[in-house]
């Protein structure tokens, strides 16, 4: 029997992943699931594709925020494993997602699966809900706050509940699905041959490394507010949102600092191939280079995307 759900959740990963069981076309393919645990890619697809509502990508985010695809994590307040199920919850909605006779919350592929048709039941009921005109929001925000908080405050609150830890959530989670500026490293590559300069963002001058990220999101109309202008003042701002390197794509920014260290000291825009656009230093204009090169390598990263 586990043999055959496994193969079946397989098969059906294959023909979802070919759009022939949907046709809107909703990302599950390898961009869309960039930084998903390899074990855990069919669980994701599967779970994903239970409902319209709750995509692939959705579910993938919202166990990084979770447990960041820890099978064993047990939060204080008791929830446990990879979908940080409460036992009570679990105890009521508990699936077996791999098909050896037992729903186990500590079993990812358990988990994973219930995650799945647990979002999915919690969006049919917002949606009921929305449409009686008994609370006013975002579907997928009401979801995401419904799995955190309890279905029982978006009621009592008429939509999203005012506690800090369920916003952050949300935006942890939504902020994660946000593309990277379209753009970016076409516009970036505007100033390839501008000379460095220090302390600059006019490129009729010249440009830093910081100076070239805030002139070329200033030109897209996204500029960074608050005097925020550094390095180190960009990857730290609330204007980005982090990004693992698994998830990195073009038109991200990436920062870098020695190893150990918080503080930024260069940053550059990441373009194709495994590669950035940067303002390098003095003597050296703004240029495409490797970041398979040892002497990134040395460093820590730190990747970002503009909110």
């Amino acid at each position: 029997m586990k043999k055959f759900y496994a193969y079946l959740a397989a098969f059906l990963a294959i023909f979802i992943g070919l759009g022939i069981f949907f046709g809107d076309g909703r990302k599950t393919g390898p961009a869309a699931l960039s930084g998903v645990p390899a074990e855990y890619r069919t669980d994701v697809e599967v779970a994903g594709n239970i409902c319209p509502q709750i995509s692939s990508a959705l579910i993938a985010a919202q166990i990084r925020a979770e447990s960041n695809w820890n099978p064993n994590a047990v939060s204080p307040a008791g929830a446990q494993g990879i979908a940080q199920f409460m036992p009570l919850t679990w105890f009521s909605v508990g699936t077996d997602g791999d098909g050896d006779g037992k729903a186990d919350p500590l079993n990812p592929h358990d988990a994973i699966h219930t995650q799945g048709k647990y979002m999915c039941d919690q969006a049919a009921q917002i949606q009921s809900y929305l449409d009686a005109g008994k609370i006013t929001g975002d579907l997928i925000e009401l979801t995401l706050a419904a799995y955190n908080a309890g279905i029982g405050n978006i009621l009592a609150f008429h939509g999203l509940p005012p506690f800090p830890e369920t916003q952050a959530y949300i935006q942890r989670i939504t902020a994660s699905l946000v593309a990277p500026a379209a753009g970016v490293v076409e516009q970036a590559r505007n100033y390839e041959g501008v000379p460095y300069v220090w302390g600059s963002t006019d490129p009729s001058v010249g440009l830093d490394c910081s100076g070239l990220v805030v002139r070329v999101f200033a030109d897209l109309s996204q500029p960074f507010t608050g005097g925020v202008r550094t390095a180190d003042q960009i990857i730290h701002s609330d204007q980005v949102h982090e990004v693992s390197r698994d998830e990195m794509q073009p038109g991200d920014l990436i920062g870098f600092s020695n190893r150990g260290s918080s503080h930024i000291w260069h940053i550059g825009i990441v373009s194709e191939d495994g590669k950035m656009i940067h303002a390098p230093e003095e003597g050296q204009p703004v240029k495409e280079a490797n970041l398979s090169n040892s002497f990134w390598q040395g460093l820590d990263w730190h990747i970002v995307r503009k909110n």
